[in-house]
């Protein structure tokens, strides 16, 4: 049965008194309500920053079919299964008070449990790990923020807590050596143990202990000694910083220990991240992530881990509560970040307006993309050079398209690229960052990355691509040079935005 007593705890410690005042006219609660309105008609639509594959176009259910994909896109499945909307209803409930929403989250969950509650070969896109994981942590923080204030009736909860308890066998039953190094890994041990914290006699001893085991090791691998995670993608950065943000938070909201700390392990990943939000709050859009406003998710990260970062509205406290309400003001930020373990150089200059990157980094496993040397950059909080992004899962020409250099803002000798993706999640070769450097002072700020590759005839090219901005003229120079032996042709691509227009005049470009 579930602790009553530590429901009314929670609840309490995270609406306190003035939770309602702080959030109720923010945009992102008037959205919530919309959103959640929408379930109430089996409307689906999977438009926040952390879905995986946002699908901005809503599909109705007559009767929901939890397998069923109406893009022809199994991604969309994946979303649906997620269930970040139980946490929706549970938000639109404490905004409003209105029943409807908890009969609503009630009727969803048993509909899944009745209809693909037992995993077969004919539902199993609906039970992934790493969806499954996702889809057990927003069942107990949904259960968290309603319980006390809507109680389940004791049928109701031993029939959620069985389902529980086996889709967290199924995550033991499937979880191999490689997700040690995957956010998979991380999104999945994350679902078991806050199953864990809402049933603690469910796990036995030595579960429990591999869980944790296996949450730290994850933890401590993934992330490189800049805090950069390895998989290169900041999309997953962000996953696997908010999945463990989340367990750390309910546990200190239910005053428990974590055998290790959270804080501690991620917090330098957490500063990091600041890094990876441009300066209109989008998110960097390299490798497979899309330009999504990350700004609230990141006000989340500095209110649970402490830093020494100010948020910047009120919203956050919609997702982390009272308890974690940020009152810090904002320290100076470094404007340089030299990622020298990950490859990535990140300037950000809110002062001048200024945020560019280069990426020198491995492939970063199937989420990498085709990008050494790739360079974006934007002026006055307008983006110019660009990233296309992710875009799309679908394994299709256009998401070869995308993975590719042709994609990219880098170079090409003799149309012969340097990173070809097979496929959606293979290469057939790689090229291989070499070195990178950095130096500012008051008038110029000089970055500098080198990687090895090969001619159209196999024979070795090393690529140095040295990027100027000079500070106060807002100039920006691009050096590329490529030694190789023999005769060769080198071209170069960039990406602009679509509201950028260019002219041309002479010999010359134009950008505007």
């Amino acid at each position: 049965m579930f602790d009553k007593r530590a429901f009314k705890m929670y609840e309490e410690r995270f609406c306190d008194k003035e939770w309602l005042t702080y959030v109720k006219d923010t945009p992102r609660a008037k959205h919530i309500i919309y959103k959640a309105n929408l379930i109430c008609q089996n409307i689906f639509l999977f438009d926040d920053p952390l879905d995986m594959e946002c699908c901005y176009i809503p599909h109705y259910f007559k009767d929901i079919d939890w397998v069923f994909t109406p893009n022809g896109d199994d991604e969309w499945i994946y979303m649906l299964n997620r269930q970040g909307f139980m946490v929706e209803l549970s938000q639109a409930f404490l905004l409003t008070g209105e029943q409807k929403y908890i009969q609503k989250w009630k009727k969803l969950v048993f509909d899944w449990i009745e209809k693909v509650g037992i995993k077969d070969k004919s539902n199993h896109t609906a039970w992934r790990i790493i969806d499954t994981g996702i889809r057990c942590r927003n069942w107990v923080t949904s259960l968290l923020l309603f319980q006390h204030l809507a109680p389940l009736s004791e049928v109701e909860e031993q029939q959620i807590k069985y389902s529980l308890e086996s889709q967290i066998k199924d995550i033991f039953a499937n979880s191999r050596k490689k997700h040690i190094l995957s956010n998979w890994g991380v999104l999945g041990v994350t679902g078991i143990l806050a199953v864990d914290l809402l049933y603690p006699n469910i796990l036995a001893k030595e579960e429990r202990g591999w869980a944790w085991k296996q949450f730290e090791e994850q933890l401590r691998i993934q992330f490189y000694r800049d805090g950069y995670h390895w998989e290169q993608s900041p999309l997953y950065q962000f996953e696997v910083l908010m999945s463990s943000a989340t367990i750390m938070m309910h546990y200190d909201y239910l005053e428990r220990e974590t055998p290790f700390s959270i804080r501690e392990r991620l917090l330098n990943g957490v500063q990091a991240s600041y890094y990876l939000e441009d300066l209109s709050g989008k998110l960097l859009a390299l490798h497979d992530s899309d330009p999504v406003d990350i700004r609230i998710e990141r006000d989340c990260l500095n209110a649970v881990f402490s830093t020494d970062e100010a948020v910047r509205t009120d919203e956050y406290l919609l997702y982390v509560g009272m308890k974690f309400k940020h009152n810090q003001v904002d320290s100076e930020k470094k404007s340089l970040y030299s990622g020298e373990a990950s490859g990535n150089i990140i300037y950000k200059n809110p002062e001048k307006g200024v945020f560019y990157s280069l990426h020198n980094g491995r492939h970063g496993s199937g989420h990498g993309h085709a990008a050494l040397g790739n360079f974006s950059f934007s002026l006055g909080g307008t983006p110019v050079i660009v990233d296309p992004g992710r875009g799309t899962y679908t394994e299709s020409p256009i998401r070869n398209y995308l993975k590719s250099e042709y994609a990219h803002n880098v170079i090409i000798l003799d149309g012969h690229p340097t990173t070809v993706p097979k496929g959606s999640w293979e290469y057939e070769r790689v090229g291989n960052p070499v070195a990178q450097s950095v130096y500012e002072d008051d008038e110029v700020q000089v970055s500098e990355v080198v990687y090895a590759g090969k001619t159209s005839e196999y024979t070795n090219a090393c690529f140095r691509r040295i990027v100027l901005f000079f500070k106060e003229s807002f100039y920006v120079v691009i050096l590329d040079i490529v030694d190789a032996i023999g005769v060769h042709m080198a071209s170069r691509s960039f990406q602009l935005h679509p509201s950028v227009e260019v002219t041309e005049e002479g010999e010359s470009l134009n950008i505007f």
